[in-house]
């Protein structure tokens, strides 16, 4: 009797063994788990400072970009086009006067315009100043025409990233589109751009492009059609092909307007809560309109 007890205690010793190694391994993945949250909680506060520290130093460059116009770069301007919408005075565009060819010249003062929408009040006020201008849209669903005597319509829009291009849609670079017309070697007095995000490519054209133009005014997006996951990444680009603008391409930001239905980037900079703003405010509201010329 008592051998078979000692022979029953026996067989319990590797079962119990066996029990003592998977409560131990559970315990051990217990605690290696719980490491690896807190590891991982650890990582992501880091890496989500990190992020906001970029973020807000974006923001902080890009205050400093827009809040220092050169106004001594252009003697004499002149605010063209504009239009009320909804209690706002939009769609008004500053050139600059100082070297832009008169109707007197041999050849007219050339002019690009690109997004017209349902405003041509700036094309129009140009070509009526003596220019010969070229509009271009294609998302406003009219035929290629000319509209008047040196002013003609191409439903043509500039090669772009944004995710709403249609199918039927004509895109181009904007080298293809001087091509087109015959203009590869003509001088471009003024480009004026309204072109819903599509800026960012034409920006990043090589230096030759920028060579034939006079000056340059656009509306900028800086953060608009940006994955949340790449905010930084892409806004940095973007701001950087505007300091291009001003140390590689000799064209001097003489003018800048906030678009009246968009944030105050600058105003807003002032206050203390300023740095606790995140990358989804921006998407959509940081509108405005800088005018630039070759010096």
């Amino acid at each position: 009797m008592r051998l078979r007890f000692r022979r029953e205690k026996l067989a319990m010793v590797p079962i119990l063994l066996l029990s003592c190694s998977l409560f131990i391994l559970v315990v051990l993945a217990c605690l290696s788990d719980q490491r690896t949250k807190e590891q991982a909680e650890d990582d992501s506060s880091i890496s989500l400072l990190e992020k906001e520290v970029s973020f807000v130093g974006l923001l902080q460059s890009l205050v400093d970009l827009i809040s220092d116009p050169q106004k001594d770069a252009c003697g004499s301007t002149e605010d063209v086009g504009g239009n009320w919408d909804f209690g706002f005075l939009d769609g008004v565009w500053t050139i600059c006067l100082d070297n832009l060819r008169s109707p007197k010249a041999s050849k007219n003062c050339l002019v690009y315009s690109f997004g017209i929408g349902n405003d041509w009040s700036f094309d129009d006020a140009m070509h009526d100043a003596g220019c010969e201008v070229y509009s271009f849209d294609p998302t406003i669903n009219k035929p290629s025409h000319k509209r008047s005597d040196r002013h003609w319509f191409y439903d043509w829009g500039l090669v772009t990233d944004v995710p709403y291009i249609r199918k039927e849609w004509t895109l181009l670079t904007f080298e293809e589109i001087r091509e087109r017309l015959g203009h590869k070697k003509w001088f471009i007095d003024v480009v004026k751009m309204d072109v819903e995000g599509a800026e960012w490519r034409f920006l990043d054209s090589s230096t030759a492009v920028f060579d034939n133009i006079g000056q340059l005014t656009l509306e900028i997006h800086p953060f608009r059609h940006i994955k949340q996951n790449r905010t930084i990444e892409i806004a940095a680009e973007r701001l950087s092909l505007l300091k291009r603008l001003r140390t590689e391409l000799d064209m001097k930001l003489f003018h800048v307007r906030k678009n009246p239905a968009a944030l105050d980037l600058v105003a807003l900079s002032n206050f203390s809560w300023f740095t606790n703003l995140t990358p989804a405010a921006y998407q959509k509201e940081i509108l405005y309109e800088l005018s630039f010329v070759r010096i």
